[in-house]
């Protein structure tokens, strides 16, 4: 399934395929899809991914906020890059990830799944930085920020 839109909103219900992609200029992306496998990217809108079981999801925004909800599969690897807004990634309670987590250029990281904490990379450039891992780390969780706050936590 692909769904791409210039200056207009992506509403995607309950979807089910091999692989979902959306693309979005202009425009923000709202989805529940049932497939395992998702790429979204909006430039100049949000995204918001209420998803179910994931093996492979990569999703970015510019100039809007990224939320997205799961549950990793084990294995399984969640990618996801934002400049100039908030992100938030919540999972599964006995998720097994390793996960690495940047900031750049101002922003913060709140990590509400563990009691691993951020360290401050750069004073000069307010960047942050978070590695850990959780129930053995199979899987992969990467996201970066530029410009904009990381919040993980349980869904």
């Amino acid at each position: 399934i692909s769904l791409s839109t210039v200056n207009g909103q992506i509403r995607d219900r309950d979807s089910v395929g091999d692989r979902v992609d959306y693309s979005t200029v202009n425009g923000s992306i709202i989805s529940n899809s049932r497939s395992e496998r998702v790429d979204a990217a909006s430039v100049s809108g949000s995204v918001e991914l209420d998803l179910g079981n994931i093996d492979d999801l990569e999703a970015s925004s510019v100039s809007g906020s990224l939320i997205v909800s799961l549950e990793l599969l084990e294995s399984g690897k969640v990618e996801l890059s934002n400049v100039s807004g908030h992100t938030e990634l919540l999972v599964n309670e006995n998720i097994s990830a390793s996960f690495s987590l940047n900031t750049a250029v101002g922003g913060d990281i709140d990590n509400d799944l563990s009691d691993h904490e951020a360290l401050q990379e750069n004073r000069f450039v307010n960047s942050s930085e978070l590695q850990f891992s959780l129930n053995g780390g199979a899987g992969n969780v990467d996201i970066s920020a530029v410009t904009g706050d990381i919040l993980i936590g349980k869904k």
